[in-house]
């Protein structure tokens, strides 16, 4: 819990840097969908922490967008094949999330994120239903064995390329060159 903590002070401390900014460029469009800058750096922050974000090759934070290009392909498809999650998973999950933190710190934490519960609480749900929907529509066709990480791994793979492979996905490379 105290890795979310810090995860959410990178995150605070990189958005206010971004503050300045006039424009939040779309980096990427998927089905006519756009993934912007802030979602690339609230990304990057998220999994590579603050302090190393500046210094991060450009290949790195290709790897982050195309990990979002993943997301939003998977949340289209359920989009299509709705997943059915319950209040109290999501409930759940946001106890866990919050961990110790005292609502009045947790508050403060997602106004500086310039966000709200209903904000986080979507992205919760989202992944909820991005585990689920794997779980029962990818990984449950799996046969158990001595290799099933492997396999999994695998077809979680394949999944995803077929995905691709069906999509509409613009990258603005000139748009990407010049934000790193």
């Amino acid at each position: 819990m105290h890795n979310l903590k810090f995860v959410f002070l990178c995150v605070t401390v990189l958005c206010a840097c971004h503050r300045g900014l006039e424009k939040d460029a779309v980096l990427v469009t998927v089905n006519g969908t756009s993934i912007r800058r802030s979602e690339l750096d609230k990304n990057v922050a998220l999994r590579m922490g603050l302090k190393a974000i500046h210094a991060l090759p450009k290949e790195v934070y290709r790897k982050i967008l195309e990990d979002l290009i993943d997301k939003r392909l998977i949340l289209q498809k359920i989009e299509m094949q709705p997943i059915r999650i319950t209040e109290d998973d999501v409930k759940r999950a946001i106890s866990e999330m919050r961990g110790g933190w005292a609502s009045d710190d947790y508050e403060k934490e997602l106004h500086e994120l310039g966000m709200t519960g209903v904000e986080i609480d979507a992205m919760i749900r989202e992944q909820i239903q991005i585990e689920k929907y794997l779980r029962e529509e990818v990984l449950s066709r799996i046969a158990l064995g001595n290799e099933q990480a492997v396999r999994s791994q695998e077809a979680l793979k394949e999944f995803v390329k077929n995905l691709r492979g069906q999509a509409d996905i613009q990258i603005s490379e000139g748009e990407f060159a010049k934000l790193y």
